[in-house]
């Protein structure tokens, strides 16, 4: 709380002369009325006139405004006491509106900063920041999360880590699971209370019992406080909401592929600048889909529902973990039809009964849709429901989560073809020609539907499939930027030529152990940023000419075993940055292109027909090097 006061201090008392507006804004349970509280509690006595209005928007303005003359003039007050203005115009009063969510409350209660005497601090909590811009409030503070120590600090405080006797074995590993409840809140104050409140006194295994019953059941104190924000919202801004939150942000396939990637020793890459969370590209595909996404993106930060932060957006895990629950619940319980868009996998039985019109949802997702679909029958029920989806523009799915994970590893390890029986499955009758994202990681189908000509796909990722080619026949793809199939160990084949798909920035085709060629069409991707090839075991050469790949930053070819040449004009990638041939054939690399390059990797035993030391080339950030060997 130390470091929170003097934030606000800083605000109130940045000017020493005349009355100020001060804002409060964040999140719900961020601790708004706590430091508001807080600082009135401390600093009162520095003022002439105070009055805190708790939790304004459930009370009548009539009613607050004679409050607030009470409090101020220390007299009791009606109607007849005159106006806020006239009564304290002289007064250096210390007032704070708490709770604020209509500009009316603003406008009757705080008024003009002439309404009150000099020094005066009229401090405002909202969850909307528009409110207080509207009002002309120019001092405002946003209200960041409680990390690291003071997260847990409060959560300990509140549940008595250190009060209760406890074995020495038995005290550390109540602080191990204490630690992860702090994770699960996230720095969200009001859960660090709520949590550790309830778990006070309690014993290892019953807040190991809680952990496990927070994964399917958050707790209905915090959810119903997030969850004011929300039903505030107009229709669309809600639909954006959980889009943003249960579709481009939504925890699943990227944090599963990355503990497998670690799991079986490969590190999180980087892809370029294309990234689900990433503004400009969630703006693109919102707008694609109907939406007003630039006002909608506004209007859910000012009401504190996400972050912007380095023009990437920020959903707090637990609002996102609250979008997940209200798409549950909107899933079942509302009829399917135009108004919604978005569909969670979560019974696709009493879907098939009660949606009336399928053929307009335009977005699913699911993650762990073994686990929601687990017979062949239950399967087969959801590719029916798909085949009717005619307008379908999102699909984010996977076969297998992190639960799943130990079950899975053993496949990922052999790189074999040893995965379940799917034979008996039938083909894929129908996909969307809509779609604009498909997402499907362990996807069991070996072959597009040839009726699929996806010509407004922005995105692929069909990593660990079944796939052997990406599909047959296609016209011009001209808005594909990013296509990952890591892991597709049956892929024999990928686009015949490149020419289809100009703007490509991102292309990961890690570990895909039958792919033999390239084809040589590639070299004119000249907006292609990122290429994995990584333990592309076949692959015996790269295409004869690079030279037009200019924009290429990365490119992984480690584990390419009969790899033995580079493309001799790869000096003319001016871009690349980053260079891996570990653990293949290659003993020569051109001494130009050293000196674009910040990171290389290599082994040991490669030798080199051309090379310096490493003092030559002063772009080579020479603490990220791998393995650097000076011949």
């Amino acid at each position: 709380m130390h470091s929170r006061m003097e934030k606000l201090k800083s605000y109130v008392y940045k000017s020493k002369s005349g009355a100020e507006f001060i804002g409060i804004c964040g999140m719900g349970g961020i601790g708004k009325t706590t430091i508001a509280r807080t600082f009135y509690e401390l600093e009162s006595s520095q003022f002439e006139s105070i009055s805190f209005l708790e939790n304004v928007k459930g009370n009548y303005l009539k009613s607050l405004k004679e409050q607030l003359l009470s409090d101020t003039l220390s007299e009791e007050c009606t109607t007849n006491c005159g106006t806020i203005r006239n009564r304290l115009c002289r007064k250096k009063a210390l007032i704070v509106i708490d709770d604020v969510d209509h500009l009316d409350q603003l406008e009757t209660l705080v008024g003009e900063r002439d309404w009150y005497g000099s020094g005066s601090r009229i401090i405002i909590t909202t969850r909307d920041r528009h409110l207080l811009i509207a009002h002309g409030v120019e001092e405002i503070y946003d209200v960041e999360p409680l990390y690291g120590d003071e997260g847990f600090q409060l959560f300990t405080w509140k549940a008595g880590v250190e009060d209760v006797h406890r074995r020495p074995d038995e005290y550390v590993e109540y602080k191990r699971l204490s630690q992860r409840v702090v994770a699960y809140a996230d720095g969200l104050p009001l859960a660090l209370k709520v949590l550790g409140s309830a778990l006070r006194g309690k014993y290892v295994e019953e807040l190991n019992d809680q952990l496990e019953r927070l994964k399917h059941n958050p707790n209905k104190e915090i959810t119903e406080v997030l969850q004011i924000s929300f039903d505030g919202l107009e229709d669309e801004d809600m639909n954006i909401f959980l889009l943003i939150a249960c579709f481009f942000r939504g925890s699943g396939h990227k944090d599963f592929l990355t503990s497998i990637r670690k799991k079986i020793g490969f590190p999180k890459i980087s892809i370029g600048n294309l990234s689900d969370n990433d503004k400009d590209y969630v703006t693109s595909i919102l707008k694609k889909c109907s939406f007003n996404p630039i006002i909608g993106i506004r209007n859910l930060g000012d009401k504190s529902l996400l972050s912007i932060k380095d023009n990437k957006i920020w959903v707090h895990d637990l609002l996102e973990e609250m979008g997940w629950k209200i798409l549950e619940k909107k899933s079942l319980t509302e009829k399917l039809g135009r108004q919604i868009k978005l569909w969670n996998v979560s019974n696709v039985s009493y879907v098939l009964k009660n949606c009336t019109a399928i053929e307009e949802i335009e977005a699913v997702v699911c993650f762990d849709l073994s686990k929601k679909c687990p017979t062949k029958e239950t399967f087969l029920n959801f590719l029916d429901v798909l085949t009717k989806m005619k307008k379908l523009k999102l699909l984010k799915l996977d076969s297998y989560s992190l639960s799943g994970l130990s079950s899975v590893l053993p496949i990922l390890q052999s790189l074999s073809n040893e995965l379940d029986n799917q034979s008996d499955l039938p083909m894929l009758q129908y996909l969307s020609n809509e779609l604009l994202i498909l997402q499907w990681v362990w996807c069991p189908f070996q072959y597009f539907p040839l009726s699929f000509q996806p010509t407004q796909l922005v995105e692929v990722d069909m990593s660990y499939s079944r796939i052997c080619r990406l599909w047959g026949t296609v016209e011009h793809l001209p808005k594909l930027r990013s296509v990952r199939l890591f892991g597709c160990i049956n892929l024999t084949e990928i686009f015949n030529d490149f020419t289809l798909v100009p703007n490509l920035e991102v292309l990961d085709l890690g570990h895909c152990r039958k792919l033999s060629k390239i084809d040589p069409s590639i070299q004119f991707l000249g907006k292609l940023i990122h290429l994995d090839l990584r333990g592309c075991i076949s692959l015996e050469n790269l295409p004869p000419s690079l030279r037009g790949m200019v924009s290429l930053k990365i490119l992984y070819l480690g584990g390419c075993h009969t790899l033995r040449d580079l493309s001799k004009d790869i000096v003319f990638l001016k871009s690349l940055e980053l260079l891996n041939i570990q653990d293949t054939a290659i003993t020569h690399v051109p001494i130009a292109i050293l000196k674009n390059l910040r990171e290389l990797f290599f082994d040991r035993s490669s030798h080199f027909h051309e090379w310096h030391h490493p003092g030559s080339f002063a772009a080579l950030d020479y603490k990220r090097l791998s393995r650097w060997r000076s011949i």
